[in-house]
């Protein structure tokens, strides 16, 4: 038996291991090892050329190089024998700067957060200049990684010693329990506790280390005791936190402010001014407000515009193409599947605009879709694990947030979207605005009688919760994940109305 040969490749300057070490042996190529070092030696050479102080040294032999990190030929070959250089040259960039080669975890639906949560350092960095001075309204569609975002946004703020106070308030349908969710999230924040203990309704508040049960019992009374005078409550917690120079990271917020608006307008307004004055006031509490996208035109339909006029708006994008093919092919690879470059680009063609939700998706489709270890030169194998595990039965988890009633616009308006969508996805080419009046104006509608009914009100909802835009007069589906969606009819996306 032939001893194991390692190529490998040393630099200075790394936080961590002093290269990398990469053995040459795999049962699945049958290449010699002098072709792969011809590719490897040509890969590090042009990583070392980028910048005028990077050496690498290469070494042949039987063991790895000490203190290297190490890797096996197929982490950077593609599936026909020839070398990822790119992915090489990420590697070595990955060691030089953080200390080691970090792998990216393949979640559909679950929050990423730290080196997994690519593509959103400049929004971080913003967010964290904006709040300096303003409040935002952080708005993207469903999916688009807005909770992770904000707690990756909750762990700097934290380390520059702010108080940052995350809290999900989806749950909520009434201005107490608004404020009980968010006294609870901030009794559990350290730096937060000890000024809120000196509002009388949180003196004996059980402590951080205190059951489930014994916190969900003193959340349940405190909403009891301040349902007769909820605003009283609110008003006195903002003002102790900003005091504290808090920062509150709503997410959902769209969401808690139409079911409290649905059951109780008045006290939803009533926090909302509230909400408002704590952002204004001489002690300010910065807030980001999140949510999927609808804020705006939901603040229009109810006469609630006054009270969020101060928020900066501030939209979370797609992914880049070279983000994007990055961590698709880091998530193959992870899975311990080697890629070809047409699968690569199939999965980006199947994703269309670059969703890290909808990339995951499909990514993981394919790997559930393939043998362990497996090589993937079809691209074929990705339209068939599309079309069974994520438009198929078998992906119905992974539309379950893009609902129509879960939009916070009016409820009349549903029948219309859904009918005025499913016409969208009969074409990928775009709809002119005349095929889409006389579209609206047909009696398939239904809702010719509905007052303030039309389809620029429509279309305004549709755009801002990203479900459609408008490029050179023509309006499209943005997703083409959901345009195929949409395309199968199914009553998955109506059901309720």
């Amino acid at each position: 038996m032939s001893q194991p040969l390692y190529a490998t490749y040393q630099f200075e300057g790394s936080k961590g291991p002093s290269g990398i070490s990469i053995l040459l042996s795999d049962e699945r190529f049958d290449l010699p090892a002098a072709d792969w070092l011809r590719e490897l030696h040509a890969a590090t050479d042009q990583w070392s050329q980028q910048e005028s102080d990077r050496f690498v040294r290469s070494d042949l032999g039987t063991g790895p190089g000490a203190s290297c990190h190490r890797a096996r030929i197929a982490d950077y070959l593609f599936a026909g024998g020839g070398v990822n250089s790119g992915r090489l040259g990420r590697h070595l960039d990955m060691l030089q700067v953080q200390g080691q080669v970090h792998r990216f975890a393949l979640r559909p639906g679950g929050r990423v957060d730290g080196l997994d949560l690519v593509g959103r350092e400049d929004r971080l960095a913003r967010l964290e200049v904006l709040l300096t001075n303003d409040s935002c309204h952080l708005r993207a569609p469903r999916r688009y990684g807005k909770t992770s975002l904000l707690r990756q946004l909750e762990k700097t703020l934290t380390a520059a010693g702010k108080i940052a106070i995350f809290v999900d308030v989806s749950g909520g349908e009434s201005s107490p329990l608004f404020w009980v969710t968010l006294a609870q999230a901030a009794m559990d924040v350290p730096a937060a506790r000890g000024p809120l203990l000196t509002l009388e309704e949180l003196a004996t508040w059980p402590p951080p280390e205190a059951s489930a049960p014994d916190k969900g019992a003193a959340a349940e009374a405190l909403e009891e005791r301040i349902a007769s005078n909820p605003a009283s409550f609110g008003n006195r917690l903002l003002e102790t936190l900003g005091q504290a120079a808090a920062v509150l990271l709503l997410d959902e917020f769209s969401v808690f402010l139409r079911e409290a608006h649905q059951s109780q307008p008045e006290e939803a307004r009533r926090l909302a001014e509230i909400l408002a004055r704590a952002r204004t006031g001489s002690t300010p509490v910065r807030q980001v407000l999140a949510g999927s996208t609808g804020l705006t035109s939901f603040m229009k339909f109810r006469g609630l515009t006054e009270s969020f006029a101060d928020l900066v708006p501030l939209d979370l994008p797609p992914l880049s193409l070279s983000l994007a093919r990055m961590l698709v092919e880091e998530l193959l690879y992870g899975e311990e599947l080697v890629p070809s470059p047409a699968v690569i680009n199939a999965i980006l063609e199947t994703v269309g605009e670059p969703i890290p939700y909808f990339l995951h998706a499909v990514v993981n489709a394919v790997a559930e879709e393939s043998p362990a270890r497996a090589l993937l030169e079809d691209p074929g194998l990705v339209a068939r694990a599309y079309a069974e595990r994520v438009l198929g039965p078998l992906g119905n988890g992974l539309f379950s947030d893009f609902r129509l009633r879960e939009r916070p616009y009016p409820r009349e308006l549903l029948p219309a979207a859904a009918r005025l969508l499913r016409e969208f996805s009969r074409t990928g080419a775009g709809l002119e605005i005349g095929v889409l009046r006389d579209f609206f104006a047909s009696e398939t509608l239904g809702i010719s009688s509905l007052e303030g009914a039309s389809l620029e009100t429509l279309l305004a909802c549709l755009q801002e919760d990203y479900d459609v835009a408008e490029e050179n007069g023509l309006w499209r589906l943005r997703s083409k994940v959901l345009r195929d969606r949409w395309a199968l009819r199914e009553p998955w996306l109506t059901r309720g109305h």
